[in-house]
């Protein structure tokens, strides 16, 4: 049986922002041409927002995964809004309920809000099922560079499902 995870959503200043950054660098930002600086750098402003979240989950006190929930993702201003973005559990800690627990912590983060839907988008055929069954639906897709993306949503509460 795996150690109980816990999610806190972190501040600019945390030592494990960089952590994280690092992360995020490694897994899509050096593919998407941005530097490890500059990924810090976004993490910090999105540590900073008073309307975003970083969140880290922890396992015996180790950074084992991370998420983010946006204002914006696809385009600025974009009508839907907000976006659980960048969910990234360390592979030695998959299958183990982090990234439902960062689920869960990015929600409740939206519902504080106010908000009555959150969105993310996968490629088509990666991780679908698995966030359906997280209680995300298929909403709409798009085609960027060749791959066709699907855009889900879950609705608040997020434990009951759309008729």
């Amino acid at each position: 049986m795996s150690a109980p995870v816990t999610v806190d959503v972190l501040a600019q200043d945390s030592s494990d922002l960089l952590t994280v950054a690092a992360w995020l660098s490694a897994e899509w930002g050096q593919e998407l041409g941005y530097t490890l600086d500059e990924t810090v750098a976004w993490c910090r402003d999105v540590a900073n927002s008073p309307v975003e979240d970083l969140l880290v989950a922890r396992q015996q006190d180790k950074c084992v995964g991370s998420a983010m929930l946006l204002k914006d993702e696809l385009y600025q201003g974009d009508e839907f809004s907000p976006w659980l973005s960048s969910l990234y559990v360390r592979p030695e800690h998959r299958g183990n309920g982090v990234s439902a627990a960062l689920f869960d912590a990015a929600l409740q983060c939206a519902s504080k809000r106010g908000v009555d839907s959150v969105y993310l988008y996968a490629e088509k055929g990666k991780l679908i099922d698995y966030y359906r069954r997280l209680g995300w639906f298929p909403f709409a897709m798009f085609e960027r560079d060749d791959k066709t993306f699907i855009i889900m949503r879950t609705r608040m509460p997020w434990n009951v499902m759309p008729m």
